[in-house]
């Protein structure tokens, strides 16, 4: 999620400075985000780091906020703290909190697989261009990946192409 965060705020940062056409990206990450809807979790983890005040003291306060006020597991805590860069004489987030919040809102209007067949392009033999690289990281432990939502990943032309 924060990279997909600040891989937005960049590209909304970018369709400001430009009104020209947007090139697919070279290479598309997807990181255990199973199309569909959010876990829970994640707005939790959402909620709990938006109510922190900034600035932002330390990567040690935010790890024990999260802990002792909103009963985060201290991995987890731990694992947030690394999305906090310094900044002067305090801590900020790489990412864009905002836009953050508004992804996982609109998570579940959004179709992963038409959004990543969007982004490829096929191998051209005419010209040589080549297709976007998808890449797809998906978290053994998570139940969410069910054989149907892999198959119709699957079933992009720039995946199929791929595994073969």
């Amino acid at each position: 999620l924060c990279t997909t965060a600040a891989a937005a705020s960049n590209r909304h940062q970018s369709q400001q400075q430009s009104s020209s056409i947007i090139e697919p990206p070279k290479q598309t990450w997807v990181l255990d985000s199973v199309p569909g809807r959010a876990d829970p979790s994640v707005h939790g983890v959402l909620r709990a780091i938006s109510s922190l005040p900034t600035p932002i003291p330390s990567k040690s306060w935010v790890v024990d906020t999260l802990i002792k006020e909103h009963k985060m597991n201290k991995a987890i805590a731990m694992w947030i703290a690394t999305n906090l860069r310094e900044s002067s004489d305090s801590f900020e987030w790489i990412f864009d909190l905002g836009i953050a919040n508004e992804l996982v809102e609109n998570f579940t209007d959004q179709n992963i697989p038409q959004m990543i067949h969007d982004v490829t392009v096929m191998e051209n033999e005419e010209d040589g261009s080549q297709f976007s690289s998808v890449q797809l990281v998906m978290a053994g432990k998570n139940n969410s990946w069910t054989d149907g939502v892999v198959e119709e990943l699957q079933s992009i032309p720039s995946f199929r192409k791929r595994s073969s």
